[in-house]
């Protein structure tokens, strides 16, 4: 089968493209409509309690959707266990691949790195839930 999400899109649209050939409008939103689909936005996140001694990192393809679960305690196990409802930092990417990389790469690096990134991005500590 395929290894990933990208494998898979070029497959369908080499199948595709073979099989509706000549046919140039089709063609032409057949692969507009998978660029669209490979240009999805996703997410990393990071949330955090109210008084920000515990954080959460993690990745979604619905960043709206996703933290009003956790605000809900609908999210995670650990989320709702520690109470962590507020968003402190988030990336946006155009491939899942990409968020849930840096997601990985996040979650490895040190208590006081991930601080520094949050605190950069987002000086205040406020919960960002409302600007998105």
């Amino acid at each position: 089968m395929w290894r990933n999400e990208s494998e898979m899109l070029n497959q369908v649209q080499h199948d595709e493209l073979r099989r509706i050939s000549g046919n140039y409008n089709v063609t032409l939103n057949l692969i507009q409509g998978l660029y669209f689909l490979k240009m999805k936005k996703s997410y990393t996140y990071i949330l955090s309690n109210k008084n920000r001694t515990v954080i959460y990192i993690g990745v979604t393809g619905d960043l709206n959707k996703r933290i009003t679960e956790h605000k809900n305690g609908k999210g995670s196990d650990f989320t709702k266990k520690y109470n962590l409802t507020d968003l402190l930092y988030f990336e946006e990417f155009t491939d899942i691949n990409q968020a849930i990389s840096r997601e990985k790469q996040l979650k490895n690096w040190r208590k006081e790195w991930k601080w520094d990134l949050i605190k950069d991005f987002n000086p205040e500590l406020k919960d960002l839930f409302f600007e998105i």
